[in-house]
């Protein structure tokens, strides 16, 4: 991120750039840039004008009304920030964040209060799901409406910690000066403690369309998880941009300005994006279909280390999500893409994976059809072919002798 300002120096705080742009008179131009993250979801790129009215000076946009000039980002911004919304934020800027400008002096504390109330806020939010699972245990039955507060419940976590660490991703590195491997850990710490507390609940419409075709969940019960799935992650999304629009901190404050501009996810061509995120739930999903009747000290950390992997390896294509639901809450909404894209990508690319994971694990779909179309039936334990020569010899003297009684009987 870069501010240009007419004071003549450049001084960077927490990461971030400051340098003077004109140093004649009392104005200047202000550029605010931000290139694309890690997941790519954000992209800002505006300009405006100095907040003093001493001297305008027009601004500094080359022709053609766009930044991108060298690094031919332009496909990559969807759109530009209006000037006079630019305007408004940035002389907010002295007011609400006093130690934020080209005079703040160099510190990480703008990096770890940063990650520490990100880290607060994760706790909170695993601790409150808790809570909500613990309630529904002693005020609701063990059957449909226990299943059903589980999964909203763990919805609403996967949700809400998803967009924290997807806002860590994006800004952490430029915004916040702590690299990838941070939000890696974080990722993996997340995904370990989601398996170990989710209590049978999936917070995945494909994992929970696999139980209803492996015969484990009826079509209602199926239904209505679908249902919960959706109400969760909608209710993460919509506390977490009220928790967003609080600004607690630079990296919230940064985000909350940017996060109505996000952008598309998808940085591939759509066969690509959907191949990728049809990849990544047929790994997942390969991987829980064989450790999901394992101990919980092997299931945990297997699936925290695929979710981890995958993210790593397919997060700067399409964000690798393969979660309908979290997809919809979080990235359907950006522009870049329409609607059937998305639909695609994050609906159709996982669904396929998931079915593709299921027919090569089990050899058929129970709930389709129960012939084995990869595998032949064989019986677990094998006879050796001696023992049955031998057994079938043995047994011919037998029948001999059961034939000769019975024609030495009378006959009426």
């Amino acid at each position: 991120m870069k501010f240009f300002v007419p004071s003549g120096r450049a001084v960077s705080s927490g990461g971030l750039l400051w340098a003077p742009a004109v140093t004649a008179g009392a104005g200047g131009s202000v550029l605010v840039e931000r290139t694309p993250g890690f997941a790519g979801t954000n992209t800002l790129v505006a300009a405006a004008a100095a907040v003093s009215p001493a001297a305008p000076v027009a601004p500094a946009l080359p022709r053609g009304g766009h930044t991108c000039g060298l690094s031919q980002a332009c496909r990559a911004v969807p759109r530009l920030l209006r000037l006079g919304f630019i305007k408004r934020r940035l002389q907010e800027l002295p007011l609400l964040r006093p130690g934020f400008g080209p005079d703040a002096a160099p510190s990480t504390a703008f990096t770890m209060d940063g990650l520490n109330v990100s880290i607060a806020f994760f706790f909170l939010v695993v601790g409150v799901c808790q809570l909500l699972r613990w309630l529904s245990k002693r005020l609701l039955s063990p059957g449909t409406h226990g299943c059903l507060a589980r999964e909203f419940a763990g919805s609403l976590q996967l949700c809400m910690s998803c967009l924290e660490l997807r806002m860590l991703m994006d800004i952490g590195p430029w915004g916040g000066g702590f690299g990838l491997d941070v939000v890696l850990t974080l990722l993996f710490l997340l995904s370990a403690v989601h398996s170990a507390s989710f209590d049978g609940a999936s917070a995945n419409p494909t994992v929970s369309l696999q139980e209803f075709l492996l015969l484990e969940s009826s079509l209602a019960a199926t239904v209505a998880k679908l249902l919960a799935q959706g109400v969760g992650t909608g209710t993460g999304w919509a506390l977490t941009w009220l928790y967003w629009s609080w600004e607690l901190t630079q990296l919230h404050f940064i985000q909350h300005l940017i996060a109505p501009e996000c952008s598309s996810s998808i940085r591939a061509s759509l066969p690509h994006a959907a191949f990728v995120e049809g990849s990544c739930s047929f790994l997942f999903h390969l991987v829980l279909l064989k450790v999901r009747q394992s101990h919980p000290l092997c299931r945990v950390p297997a699936l925290a280390v695929t979710v981890t992997f995958l993210t790593y390896t397919a997060g700067p294509f399409t964000g690798a999500i393969f979660n309908p639901a979290l997809a919809t809450a979080t990235t359907f909404h950006c522009s870049g893409n329409s609607f059937w894209d998305y639909i695609q990508v994050y609906w159709l690319g996982p669904l396929a994976g998931m079915l593709a994971a299921l027919l090569l694990f089990q050899g058929n779909i129970p709930r389709l059809f129960q012939k084995n179309l990869l595998y032949s039936q064989k019986s677990k334990y094998k006879v050796p072919k001696a023992k049955v020569a031998a057994q079938v010899e043995s047994d011919k003297p037998q029948q001999k002798r059961k034939a000769g009684k019975s024609n030495s009987e009378p006959r009426a």
